[in-house]
């Protein structure tokens, strides 16, 4: 397993601007390589706006929400972690 700081990708904390597009790049790239890598993240804050988030449908179902079955989620592709909106 490897470890790659994420300024290897141009980001760096405390930069004060939108990090989406560029994680979306280095998840990409590792994802290519087909290596388990470990992304490092220095201490700091980390600005990723919705404007350029990955949307995908999903419909969920056991739920209270027959009414409305799909949702609607962003996140970092192709990360599998994502936030409902």
């Amino acid at each position: 397993m490897k470890t790659v700081n994420i300024a290897t990708y141009g980001i760096s904390p405390n930069m004060c601007k939108d990090c989406t597009v560029p994680l979306q790049k280095a998840l990409a790239q590792i994802k290519e390589d087909e290596e388990e890598t470990v992304l490092e993240f220095p201490s700091g804050e980390y600005h990723f706006y919705k404007e350029h988030a990955t949307l995908k449908n999903y419909h969920t179902s056991n739920t209270d929400t027959l009414d409305y079955p799909e949702k609607i989620i962003m996140g970092m592709a192709p990360c599998l972690f994502f936030m409902e909106i």
